[in-house]
């Protein structure tokens, strides 16, 4: 009995060892890290077809043959639902493959791939946030191996979703915008600004209000994490105000030297009260 317990032992070892040696030597990638720009890959030392060949990954989206060579190996677990773009570039006969949940050696199930017998490769995948990832880079021999190589992880953009709603004064002088994100698109979070002043920081969806501008303003609700990913929308001083409405009655003098005149307001417009004035006399003000 003894003996049986020690070979299940020896059986397991076994096994756990070689699941580590597959993905155990993996490099984890940040989210927070992101973008990745031509950061040098590496690769396992194991010797041909590597840790991850088509002999112990069952899951495949592309052609096996480029699981041959020694891969370089990476997780990553993103902060956000989007999708990401990978590139690499460096040796021909080149595979990128996308694992999800576990390692791709023990039933991890392919998401995407993309292969090339060219020097350079991209894959755009939609990657789910919270999920572990498995990334993957192959050769199908020769080259041996897709070091030296370099690779690119980006979080491409979908920007958010807003309507703005302008509101002018009463005098035409000043205007409110009330901003209504209904989607943060591939964001996390974010910042209302005008290029110069930050309204809000790192917010959701909901509406938010901008009082009393005075002068012209383009108004962006950019991705937090990423500035270059945003809405914009340009606005301008309210040029055409609804004008006072009135009623003059001229009544001449019995000798026709002279007039006078009856001013009827019947409507303020947009104005809060009135002048009158030939333009350089003010008979009355405020009205």
């Amino acid at each position: 009995m003894k003996a049986k317990y020690i070979l299940l032992l020896i059986v397991i070892f076994a096994f756990a060892n070689n699941l580590y040696s597959q993905c155990g030597n993996s490099t984890n990638i940040s989210a927070a890290s992101l973008p990745i720009t031509n950061q040098s890959l590496s690769c396992t030392s194991t010797a041909l077809p590597g840790d991850l060949h088509s002999g112990n990954v069952t899951s495949t989206c592309s052609e096996s043959d480029y699981m041959g060579g020694q891969e370089a190996l990476y997780t990553f677990t993103p902060n956000a639902t989007a999708d990401y773009q990978i590139d690499y570039s460096g040796q021909t006969w080149s595979g990128i493959f996308v694992h999800s949940t576990t390692c791709p050696g023990s039933g991890g199930t392919c998401v995407d791939a993309s292969t090339t017998s060219g020097s350079t490769n991209t894959l755009t995948v939609s990657l789910t946030s919270g999920t572990l990832y498995y990334i993957w880079f192959d050769t199908w021999p020769s080259p041996d191996s897709p070091c030296p190589g370099t690779f690119s992880l980006t979080k491409l953009c979908t920007a958010p979703t807003v309507s703005i709603t302008q509101t002018c004064s009463a005098d035409c002088s000043t205007y409110d915008l009330e901003i209504d994100v209904t989607n943060l698109g591939s964001a996390l979070s974010v910042d209302v600004t005008d290029g110069t002043t930050t309204y809000e920081s790192g917010v959701g969806t909901g509406t938010y209000t901008i009082s009393d501008i005075s002068s012209a303003a383009t108004i962006y609700v950019e991705d937090a994490a990423d500035g270059t990913c945003e809405y914009s929308e340009a606005f301008s001083l309210c040029s055409t105000c609804p004008a006072p409405t009135a009623n003059i009655t001229k009544t001449c003098s019995e000798d026709f030297s002279t007039f006078d005149l009856s001013v009827e307001v019947t409507s303020l417009g947009s104005a809060a009260s009135v002048n009158i004035t030939d333009g350089t006399t003010d008979y009355k003000t405020s009205v």
